[in-house]
């Protein structure tokens, strides 16, 4: 039994840096995969996502590339491979003019009590979270106040499963 003489707060937890992505590559078969390591995770026990930030973009090994900004990785408790490990759906990419994941003040939180995680930057904010009875992913994008409109802020899809599931 560990004792604690102060209350900690759970509410929430905060990262005050970007993490370098990707964080490594996993050897698979077939060559490596990237390795989110700087993400959040948000979800409603069948849907679930991780949120994460680029500063710089990342390019996948022949796949797709993701510009600066803020990105969801995709996944589903119903959508499982035969050895019963989930299979990923696909990744939500938010960018805007100006990015906000390489203004200044960043702060990536996960907040505990309402199972949101957000990413907020002197440019502005993008916060996400699993709405429970849809089960859909949910963005909120939002610029710092004080400052002009984006000049554009765009989301796009990238899908992960294969085009050709059986050769």
């Amino acid at each position: 039994v560990i004792m604690l003489r102060e209350p900690m707060d759970w509410a929430s937890l905060t990262w005050t840096t970007p993490t370098p992505e990707p964080g490594r590559a996993a050897p698979r078969a077939g060559g490596t995969a990237v390795v989110i390591s700087g993400g959040m995770p948000i979800g409603n026990g069948d849907t679930a996502a991780l949120l994460f930030p680029l500063t710089k973009p990342l390019t996948t090994k022949g796949e797709f590339a993701l510009e600066r900004g803020v990105h969801l990785y995709v996944s589903m408790a119903s959508a499982m491979a035969s050895d019963s490990s989930l299979m990923p759906l696909g990744i939500v990419s938010i960018t805007t003019e100006p990015p906000i994941s390489t203004g200044s003040r960043f702060r990536q939180t996960l907040h505990l009590t309402n199972a949101t995680a957000s990413v907020t930057t002197s440019e502005g904010q993008v916060s996400a979270w699993v709405d429970a009875a849809s089960k859909r992913v949910l963005v909120h994008v939002r610029r710092a106040s004080g400052l002009p409109p984006f000049t554009s802020v765009n989301a796009s899809v990238h899908s992960l499963r294969p085009a050709s599931r059986f050769r």
